[in-house]
């Protein structure tokens, strides 16, 4: 809603709609998207071939899909550092290898253009982030109120990054386009 808000505000509404779903029952009009992105999301996703095909069947020609996500190092890897990971995510966690998302997308009929490991540059930022925190916790402060949910934080953030530095989970960045089926047809 707040997204959708902020794109209201800057005009956008109609030339970017912001809309929330529930991936296990998204719907919507065949053709009707530009573009699909998503930020570390994919994970949370149980049935992911279903809500891909679901998302390819949005694109319009030419629409592309650029998305960001956990990923663990090899298909069906389950160490004990990712099992504790998996238990930890408060949405729950059902990670796929890269692999597995260049399958579907080409089963799909996607054209792969970036498959990319970012899981470099993406510690450097949490950790960068983490200090920040740290900085500005020192200089003002932090409400008592607050240390229940930041201690749940601090916890999840070690347990990803436990298992990023262990090299069983990574962050990669995929973006595929959507074939110009409008031409296909036509051909």
């Amino acid at each position: 809603e707040a997204a959708h808000a902020l794109s209201h505000k800057a005009g956008l509404a109609k030339r970017a709609s912001v809309a929330a779903f529930d991936p296990e029952t998204f719907t919507r009009k065949a053709k009707s998207a530009d573009c699909v992105f998503s930020k570390e999301f994919m994970y949370t996703v149980k049935d992911k071939k279903e809500f891909l095909t679901s998302i390819e069947m949005i694109m319009k020609s030419r629409g592309q899909l650029l998305f960001t996500d956990y990923m663990v190092a090899e298909p069906h890897l389950r160490s004990k550092i990712i099992e504790t990971w998996m238990d930890f995510e408060p949405n729950g966690a059902h990670p796929w290898a890269e692999s597995d998302y260049r399958q579907i997308l080409e089963d799909l009929h996607l054209d792969i253009r970036v498959v990319q490991d970012i899981t470099d540059s993406f510690q450097k930022m949490v950790t960068g982030s983490w200090a920040a925190f740290v900085r500005g916790v020192q200089s003002g402060g932090i409400a008592p109120e607050m240390y229940p949910a930041l201690g749940d934080e601090v916890e999840l953030w070690a347990r990803r990054m436990q298992a990023i530095e262990a090299g069983d989970l990574k962050v990669c960045r995929i973006h595929a386009l959507k074939r110009d089926t409008d031409r296909l047809m036509a051909d």
